[in-house]
């Protein structure tokens, strides 16, 4: 797999947009899962994984080891992450400070609230239950987690990503499958986590 990363990275140096487009291709679930892991948001999470395949794209030609692009795009990932969460920080501070402000003369009124928006609410709510779920697991367990059950990832591929054996994936899976079983077995039973159970099955 290794041998074929490369001549990818080789080609799209030379100039083959579908050699990168393959890279993208292969590389986009694992990037997406990630930075939905590490700033919990769904939408913001689709900006920054454009921006690292982007930032990958410009960059590649400083890529040493061109049998590694996706350890080293999963490090463009977290670097890009951490920049856009102390940028979220300051957004946040400000904004309380700006509802603080307008909470002195806020006067409450009647919210209707439509169905549509009612639907969204629910889930919004699953996925704030799954991402609670992951988020009480160990810190090793979160992102195998992310990726296989959020992404849909194979073992293949998360191992490859991580830098990690296929065996150590399944382990970890087998291991953090145990609690998210009773993290999220109400939900389960309701049957709002079936894209978890399926990709456990």
């Amino acid at each position: 797999m290794s041998v074929e990363e490369k001549a990818l990275v080789e080609r799209t140096l030379e100039g083959d947009q579908d050699a990168f487009g393959a890279l993208v291709e292969k590389y986009q679930g694992a990037v997406y899962g990630l930075a939905v892991h590490l700033t919990g948001r769904y939408s913001e999470a689709e900006d920054i994984a454009q921006e690292v395949f982007l930032t990958s794209y410009k960059s590649l030609s400083k890529l040493k080891d061109r049998a590694k692009y996706g350890s080293w795009v999963r490090g463009i990932t977290c670097r890009l992450c951490k920049n856009w969460l102390r940028k979220e920080e300051k957004r946040r501070k400000d904004q309380m400070q700006a509802d603080a402000d307008e909470m002195s003369t806020f006067d409450s009124k009647l919210l209707v609230v439509p169905k549509s928006f009612e639907r969204e609410l629910e889930v919004a709510e699953t996925h704030k239950a799954v991402q609670e779920a992951i988020a009480s697991l160990p810190e090793k367990y979160q992102l195998p987690v992310t990726l296989r059950y959020l992404q849909e990832l194979s073992y293949q591929e998360i191992a490859r990503f991580m830098g990690v054996s296929v065996g150590t994936v399944r382990g970890i899976l087998y291991r953090a499958n145990k609690l998210l079983r009773e993290e999220l077995g109400e939900f389960k039973e309701r049957g709002t986590a079936a894209s978890w159970h399926h990709a456990n099955t």
